[in-house]
Protein backbone atom coordinates (compact mmCIF):
# COMPACT_ATOMS: atom_id res chain seq x y z
CA UNK A 1 0.00 0.00 0.00
CA UNK A 2 2.81 2.41 0.90
CA UNK A 3 4.52 2.00 -2.47
CA UNK A 4 1.22 2.67 -4.29
CA UNK A 5 0.60 5.79 -2.19
CA UNK A 6 4.11 7.05 -2.93
CA UNK A 7 3.57 6.41 -6.64
CA UNK A 8 0.28 8.35 -6.68
CA UNK A 9 1.49 11.23 -4.49
CA UNK A 10 1.93 14.72 -5.92
CA UNK A 11 4.09 17.42 -4.42
CA UNK A 12 2.19 19.70 -2.05
CA UNK A 13 2.51 22.77 -4.24
CA UNK A 14 -0.13 25.13 -5.50
CA UNK A 15 -1.97 24.31 -8.67
CA UNK A 16 -3.64 27.74 -8.50
CA UNK A 17 -1.85 29.88 -5.92
CA UNK A 18 -3.06 30.77 -3.30
CA UNK A 19 -6.34 28.87 -3.68
CA UNK A 20 -5.85 25.21 -4.62
CA UNK A 21 -3.10 22.69 -3.87
CA UNK A 22 -2.16 19.89 -6.23
CA UNK A 23 -3.65 16.56 -5.23
CA UNK A 24 -6.55 18.06 -3.30
CA UNK A 25 -10.23 18.82 -3.70
CA UNK A 26 -11.11 22.50 -3.34
CA UNK A 27 -14.52 24.19 -3.36
CA UNK A 28 -15.02 27.91 -3.99
CA UNK A 29 -18.47 29.17 -2.97
CA UNK A 30 -19.83 32.56 -3.98
CA UNK A 31 -22.96 34.27 -5.20
CA UNK A 32 -23.45 34.49 -8.97
CA UNK A 33 -21.44 37.39 -10.36
CA UNK A 34 -18.86 37.60 -7.55
CA UNK A 35 -16.02 36.57 -9.86
CA UNK A 36 -15.40 32.89 -9.10
CA UNK A 37 -14.83 32.04 -12.75
CA UNK A 38 -12.69 35.11 -13.43
CA UNK A 39 -10.56 34.43 -10.36
CA UNK A 40 -9.92 30.79 -11.27
CA UNK A 41 -9.19 31.60 -14.92
CA UNK A 42 -6.82 34.39 -13.93
CA UNK A 43 -4.99 32.11 -11.47
CA UNK A 44 -4.79 29.35 -14.09
CA UNK A 45 -3.26 31.72 -16.65
CA UNK A 46 -0.78 33.01 -14.07
CA UNK A 47 0.21 29.48 -12.96
CA UNK A 48 0.67 28.32 -16.56
CA UNK A 49 2.77 31.42 -17.37
CA UNK A 50 5.00 30.57 -14.40
CA UNK A 51 5.34 26.92 -15.48
CA UNK A 52 3.51 25.55 -12.42
CA UNK A 53 1.96 22.69 -14.43
CA UNK A 54 1.48 21.38 -17.96
CA UNK A 55 -1.51 23.32 -19.38
CA UNK A 56 -2.56 20.24 -21.37
CA UNK A 57 -3.45 18.61 -18.03
CA UNK A 58 -6.00 21.31 -17.07
CA UNK A 59 -9.63 20.59 -18.02
CA UNK A 60 -12.13 23.38 -17.45
CA UNK A 61 -15.69 22.01 -17.53
CA UNK A 62 -17.89 25.00 -18.31
CA UNK A 63 -21.54 24.17 -17.74
CA UNK A 64 -22.75 27.57 -16.58
CA UNK A 65 -22.29 30.03 -19.43
CA UNK A 66 -24.05 31.68 -22.32
CA UNK A 67 -22.85 31.17 -25.89
CA UNK A 68 -20.98 34.50 -25.83
CA UNK A 69 -19.50 33.77 -22.40
CA UNK A 70 -18.31 30.36 -23.52
CA UNK A 71 -16.61 31.84 -26.60
CA UNK A 72 -14.84 34.44 -24.46
CA UNK A 73 -13.59 31.85 -21.97
CA UNK A 74 -12.60 29.46 -24.76
CA UNK A 75 -10.42 32.17 -26.28
CA UNK A 76 -8.66 32.62 -22.93
CA UNK A 77 -8.19 28.84 -22.56
CA UNK A 78 -6.70 28.61 -26.06
CA UNK A 79 -4.30 31.46 -25.27
CA UNK A 80 -2.92 29.49 -22.31
CA UNK A 81 -3.22 26.02 -23.82
CA UNK A 82 -5.72 24.34 -21.50
CA UNK A 83 -8.89 22.46 -22.40
CA UNK A 84 -12.44 23.75 -22.17
CA UNK A 85 -15.27 21.24 -22.20
CA UNK A 86 -18.87 22.42 -22.44
CA UNK A 87 -22.30 20.85 -22.22
CA UNK A 88 -23.58 19.75 -25.63
CA UNK A 89 -20.28 20.18 -27.44
CA UNK A 90 -18.44 17.21 -28.96
CA UNK A 91 -20.89 14.85 -27.30
CA UNK A 92 -20.21 15.95 -23.73
CA UNK A 93 -22.98 15.88 -21.13
CA UNK A 94 -22.54 16.69 -17.43
CA UNK A 95 -24.26 13.38 -16.69
CA UNK A 96 -21.15 11.63 -18.09
CA UNK A 97 -18.70 13.42 -15.80
CA UNK A 98 -18.44 10.77 -13.06
CA UNK A 99 -17.79 8.12 -15.73
CA UNK A 100 -14.92 10.26 -17.09
CA UNK A 101 -13.55 10.65 -13.56
CA UNK A 102 -13.83 6.90 -12.93
CA UNK A 103 -12.04 6.13 -16.21
CA UNK A 104 -9.13 8.40 -15.20
CA UNK A 105 -8.92 6.59 -11.85
CA UNK A 106 -9.16 3.03 -13.22
CA UNK A 107 -6.73 3.69 -16.08
CA UNK A 108 -4.22 5.38 -13.70
CA UNK A 109 -4.39 8.64 -15.67
CA UNK A 110 -5.49 10.96 -12.84
CA UNK A 111 -1.98 11.87 -11.69
CA UNK A 112 -1.28 15.56 -12.39
CA UNK A 113 -4.70 16.19 -13.98
CA UNK A 114 -6.45 19.37 -12.82
CA UNK A 115 -10.22 19.58 -13.24
CA UNK A 116 -12.34 22.69 -12.71
CA UNK A 117 -16.14 22.31 -12.55
CA UNK A 118 -18.08 25.49 -13.23
CA UNK A 119 -20.52 25.20 -11.49
CA UNK A 120 -20.92 22.22 -9.21
CA UNK A 121 -24.73 22.16 -9.27
CA UNK A 122 -24.60 21.20 -12.95
CA UNK A 123 -22.76 17.99 -12.02
CA UNK A 124 -24.62 16.94 -8.86
CA UNK A 125 -27.58 18.15 -6.82
CA UNK A 126 -26.11 20.14 -3.90
CA UNK A 127 -29.40 19.75 -1.99
CA UNK A 128 -29.15 15.93 -2.06
CA UNK A 129 -27.06 14.33 0.69
CA UNK A 130 -27.02 11.08 -1.29
CA UNK A 131 -25.63 12.77 -4.42
CA UNK A 132 -23.23 14.92 -2.39
CA UNK A 133 -21.79 11.86 -0.64
CA UNK A 134 -21.52 9.89 -3.89
CA UNK A 135 -19.84 12.80 -5.66
CA UNK A 136 -17.44 13.24 -2.74
CA UNK A 137 -16.44 9.55 -2.89
CA UNK A 138 -15.58 9.78 -6.59
CA UNK A 139 -13.60 12.99 -6.00
CA UNK A 140 -11.71 11.41 -3.08
CA UNK A 141 -10.64 8.46 -5.25
CA UNK A 142 -9.51 10.90 -7.96
CA UNK A 143 -7.34 13.00 -5.61
CA UNK A 144 -5.92 9.85 -3.98
CA UNK A 145 -4.61 8.99 -7.46
CA UNK A 146 -2.87 12.37 -7.71
CA UNK A 147 -5.63 14.38 -9.39
CA UNK A 148 -6.73 17.89 -8.43
CA UNK A 149 -10.30 19.12 -8.54
CA UNK A 150 -11.71 22.60 -8.05
CA UNK A 151 -15.48 23.01 -7.85
CA UNK A 152 -17.09 26.41 -8.15
CA UNK A 153 -20.41 26.57 -6.31
CA UNK A 154 -23.06 29.04 -5.24
CA UNK A 155 -24.04 30.55 -1.92
CA UNK A 156 -27.60 30.91 -0.66
CA UNK A 157 -29.54 34.05 -1.53
CA UNK A 158 -29.74 35.02 2.14
CA UNK A 159 -26.92 35.40 4.65
CA UNK A 160 -26.65 34.02 8.17
CA UNK A 161 -27.58 35.99 11.32
CA UNK A 162 -24.16 37.66 11.32
CA UNK A 163 -24.57 38.83 7.73
CA UNK A 164 -22.13 36.33 6.26
CA UNK A 165 -22.82 34.29 3.11
CA UNK A 166 -23.83 30.65 3.49
CA UNK A 167 -22.78 27.92 1.06
CA UNK A 168 -25.70 26.45 -0.87
CA UNK A 169 -26.76 22.86 -0.34
CA UNK A 170 -25.92 20.22 2.22
CA UNK A 171 -22.62 20.25 4.10
CA UNK A 172 -21.24 17.22 2.24
CA UNK A 173 -18.90 19.10 -0.12
CA UNK A 174 -17.55 21.32 2.67
CA UNK A 175 -17.00 18.26 4.89
CA UNK A 176 -15.59 15.93 2.21
CA UNK A 177 -13.30 18.34 0.37
CA UNK A 178 -9.81 19.29 1.56
CA UNK A 179 -10.46 23.03 1.40
CA UNK A 180 -13.47 25.31 0.95
CA UNK A 181 -13.60 29.07 0.40
CA UNK A 182 -16.51 31.44 0.77
CA UNK A 183 -16.27 34.43 -1.59
CA UNK A 184 -18.18 37.66 -1.42
CA UNK A 185 -17.71 41.16 -2.78
CA UNK A 186 -15.26 43.29 -0.81
CA UNK A 187 -16.85 46.37 0.69
CA UNK A 188 -20.34 45.08 0.07
CA UNK A 189 -22.81 45.58 2.90
CA UNK A 190 -23.40 41.88 3.50
CA UNK A 191 -26.04 42.64 6.16
CA UNK A 192 -28.29 44.00 3.42
CA UNK A 193 -28.59 40.43 2.13
CA UNK A 194 -30.36 39.28 5.30
CA UNK A 195 -33.20 41.76 4.96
Amino acid sequence: MRSQLLQDAVRQVYALEPVALMGQATAVFGAPGTGKTLLIQYLAGKAISQGAFDPAKLYYFNADDSHAGLLEKLEYAEEFGYHTIAEGHQGFSTGRFLKILDDLIVENQAHGVIIVLDTGKKFFDPMSKRQGRAFGKHVRLFVMKGGTIIVLAHTNKHCDNEGKPIYAGTSDIVEDFDCAYLMYEAGKDVDAETK
